[in-house]
């Protein structure tokens, strides 16, 4: 445990910083996330690493994210047939595969794009979406070391429990909360209401996030997609929860801003 809070720290006092100015140093943090993160996607399998795989999933990422939004279907489209001519063309990618790949490069390129799209109003406001995320992970696994007794889901993280799910949610929520009202909310962007409603979402949005990304390991026989972050493992195992919060919480943001216009 010692050396999962040091290294938490120390991300912590990296990533921050970086979030919050903004600059060459988030272009590097969100580059490292995306080539790290695909390749230790590509290399979990028991295949092994496929260079085509990875170049194929950054190229749909790199598309995805500088390229207008009228392309998007032609961008998934395109995806989902050369990875289907992959299947083809090789005996070593089955339809299991095809699936796994196409899924997790929607969700990590849609990942990606939110980071920047949100990242336009600021720093801060990304900030709220890693309250929101890390500290219910934080939360969630203190909660559960010290009171956890009930089995959140045995057969795809035996260490999760119900009580530190709970308490994860709520220490989440209240923490990315307390920020909003103090910080965001005068800022203007958006309604007090809107950060209630995220508040509460992302954090249970973050434990299904974490569930998933361990639903792909067990698939893959594998305890942690890599070993980058001493006590925390790689980089998909330490922004596993975030993954899924930045999509939602960039969904939210979209709703009230079409609404806005309408």
């Amino acid at each position: 445990m010692k050396q999962r809070i040091i290294t938490g720290l120390i991300l912590t006092l990296i990533g921050i910083p970086a979030l919050y100015f903004g600059g060459i140093a988030l272009k590097l943090i969100v580059l490292g996330i995306a080539l790290i993160g695909v390749y230790e996607f590509v290399n979990c399998r028991a295949n092994g690493f496929n260079l085509v795989l990875y170049l194929v999933i950054l190229t749909f990422i790199a598309f995805l994210v500088f390229t207008e939004s009228n392309f998007l279907i032609v961008e998934i489209f395109a995806l989902l047939i050369i990875l289907f001519i992959l299947g083809i063309t090789s005996e070593k990618f089955t339809i299991d595969d095809i699936s796994m790949d196409f899924v997790f490069a929607i969700l990590f390129g849609f990942t990606i794009l939110g980071i920047l799209q949100i990242y336009s109003y600021g720093g801060k406001l990304m900030i709220f979406i890693v309250i929101a995320a890390l500290i219910c992970d934080a939360g969630a696994y203190f909660t559960g070391y010290f009171f956890g007794k009930h089995k959140l889901n045995k057969r795809i993280s035996p260490n999760k429990t119900i009580e530190g799910a709970i308490g994860g949610w709520i220490i989440g929520g209240i923490a990315a909360f307390i920020y909003a009202y103090y910080v965001l909310v005068p800022l203007g962007w958006f309604s007090l209401n809107f950060y209630l409603l995220a508040s509460t979402v992302l954090p249970v949005t973050g434990i299904v996030g974490d569930l998933s990304f361990s639903l792909i390991k067990r698939h893959y026989s594998i305890k942690d997609f890599g070993n980058l972050f001493p006590g925390h493992g790689g980089v998909l195992d330490r922004f596993d929860s975030l993954t899924f919060c930045t999509v939602v919480f960039e969904g939210l943001m979209l709703a009230v801003i079409l609404v806005w216009k309408n």
